[in-house]
């Protein structure tokens, strides 16, 4: 009995490490010389204790966690934002998955990420959903998420 206890308080541990708890969201001042990017995640169970690691060109930035969001500053033109996690590193056995671009500055944009079952009897076969979202939406969505913090 106090195998199964301990195996139980062990699986809630790591699982709660593994969402945002930072303060609940906020808007940033947009920058005139600058696009404003918010990138989230929706408090999601399907691979609830995993991440992909989100990159801006060649460059790794944070591990998107679950029912969290980061804001950046990113200059006008063309990126692409890539999502790539691990079987086991991260547990986020979905694919690598890259969506691009094409900024303005002075203006926001609203990017989710989250896991989608390709095949329900298969729970590790998968993939990162990607999608630009329009501002209303998004801010809906946005209200329950909370700030990825390092």
């Amino acid at each position: 009995m106090k195998a199964h206890l301990l195996r139980y308080l062990v699986a809630a541990v790591v699982l709660a490490g593994c969402a945002a708890t930072g303060p609940e969201f906020q808007r940033v001042a947009a920058q005139a010389d600058k696009a404003t990017v918010y990138i989230y995640r929706p408090d999601l169970t399907l691979w609830m204790g995993g991440y992909p690691y989100v990159s801006v060109g060649a460059e790794k930035k944070f591990a998107l966690l679950n029912n969290g969001y980061r804001v950046m500053a990113l200059p006008p033109g063309k990126h692409s934002i890539r999502f790539q996690g691990t079987t086991f590193g991260t547990n986020w056995p979905a694919a690598p998955v890259s969506h691009s671009v094409d900024l303005q500055a002075g203006q926001e944009y609203f990017i989710r990420a989250y896991p989608e079952l390709l095949d329900k009897n298969r729970p590790l076969v998968g993939r990162t959903r990607v999608e630009l979202v329009p501002r209303e939406e998004a801010l809906r969505e946005l209200a329950s998420v909370r700030l990825i913090t390092d």
